[in-house]
């Protein structure tokens, strides 16, 4: 065996021996990658507070007309609105499609007519980091500690919260991040 090989262990294999050696401050150290899709403005704002690289769908290269439209996800406050707000938000999106894919019909590139698009449109964001950087994270974003978070913001962090808590609750259960 070389000096310089790699030595990879499965993160099952990690967990086990932390809690054999009574270790779990190694906990901290397990990087988990989540998948997340969400507002465009959401993900902004996770991309902005992160320590590290993220990866995320990108609306420059990704023409929207051939994947079915412009997908909105839906924000918090649509479930309690008023039919008014409703059909202005709705009609809102509409418009913002249709000038999407009307530029785009007239030669422009996605990437040009995506400046049309409204915040409100999904995107998919990969996001990989520690549990205690998840834990700065959720302190963030669920928990308020720098200041209220968006509601949306925050309801992205209960799942995350609970995805890892569920993980990580079947090697120690009063796990919580």
């Amino acid at each position: 065996m070389d000096a310089l090989s790699p030595y990879g262990v499965s993160e099952d294999e990690f967990i086990e021996k932390a809690l054999k050696y009574k270790c779990e401050e190694a906990f901290s150290i397990i990087r988990m990658t989540l998948v997340v899709t969400t507002q465009r403005i959401q993900g902004e704002s996770y991309n902005r507070k992160s320590p590290n690289c993220i990866a995320e769908q990108s609306t420059r290269y990704v023409n929207l007309s051939r994947k079915g439209g412009v997908q909105i996800c839906r924000p918090h406050w649509e479930e309690q609105a008023k039919w008014y707000q409703l059909w202005a938000s709705h009609f809102g999106y509409w418009v913002a499609e249709k000038v999407y894919k009307f530029l785009i019909f007239t030669g422009l590139k996605p990437e040009d007519a995506r400046g049309n698009l409204t915040f409100n449109t999904y995107t998919i964001c990969g996001y990989t980091y520690t549990l205690s950087e998840w834990k700065h994270i959720l302190d963030m974003r669920l928990r308020n500690k720098t200041g209220i978070a968006h509601p949306d913001a925050s309801i992205v962090a209960k799942q995350i919260s609970r995805i890892i808590n569920e993980r990580m609750r079947q090697y120690i259960p009063s796990f919580e991040i």
